[in-house]
């Protein structure tokens, strides 16, 4: 999907992102649902700390 380049845009792919996000969890049983979820830690984001190339921050 492309990146929206207007408000109405933005406002559609929220939009049609959040229906997609609520279609999902309705598919999933009650045992699903009711269980523990697990996120991986090996999903950390680089921050950009400087205007350097190399100097970033792992969180």
């Amino acid at each position: 999907m492309a990146k929206p380049k207007t408000k109405a845009e933005l406002i559609e792919a929220a939009t049609t992102n959040y229906e997609n996000l609520l279609k999902m969890i309705a598919n999933r049983t009650e045992e699903e649902k009711a269980g523990n979820m697990i996120f991986r830690a090996t999903t950390r984001k680089k921050k950009h700390t400087g205007k350097g190339a190399g100097i970033c921050a792992t969180f």
